[in-house]
């Protein structure tokens, strides 16, 4: 059975792509068939093989299976804005189903899976409830400092 562990954070840039490639670099050095997963990304740019995100790839990077970017990362976005915002103006629905559908291929190519969501820990399209019909254990990244 496929371990799965979902990535979230307090906010944007507050670790998670560090967390999330430390936690597949120990699980490949475990003997773990790692992939990473990062459903949803807005904040990408335009390269010679079309939209990339850097978190996605940094996923990418690290899983021990090979696996295609659109794999990784099937919603990417180019604005750095949150994902239910730009896909509601770009008109490109975030579907639930293609989520999923994803989750499980990779489910059928790993044994240790690792989610990345998108945003903070209250950021729709892979928020809490989401989280809970995942059914993966959870870790959350933060600000360490005081009273932000």
């Amino acid at each position: 059975m496929t371990k799965r562990f979902f990535v979230t954070g307090t906010d944007t840039e507050v670790g998670k792509t560090i967390a999330s490639s430390a936690l597949l670099q120990a699980a490949n050095l475990l003997g773990f068939h790692t992939a990473g997963y990062k459903p949803v990304a807005s904040g990408s740019e335009l390269t010679g093989d079309g939209l990339r995100n850097e978190d996605a790839l940094a996923l990418q990077r690290h899983s021990r299976v090979a696996l295609r970017y659109d794999q990784v990362n099937p919603y990417t976005f180019a604005e750095p804005t949150s994902p239910h915002i730009i896909s509601a103006d770009e008109g490109r629905p975030i579907a639930a189903a293609r989520l999923s559908s994803g989750l499980r291929e990779l489910e059928g190519l790993a044994d240790w899976v690792l989610v990345e969501g998108a945003g903070g820990w209250f950021t729709p399209a892979l928020g809490f409830p989401d989280l809970r019909r995942l059914g993966a254990g959870g870790t959350a990244a933060g600000h360490s400092g005081g009273g932000r």
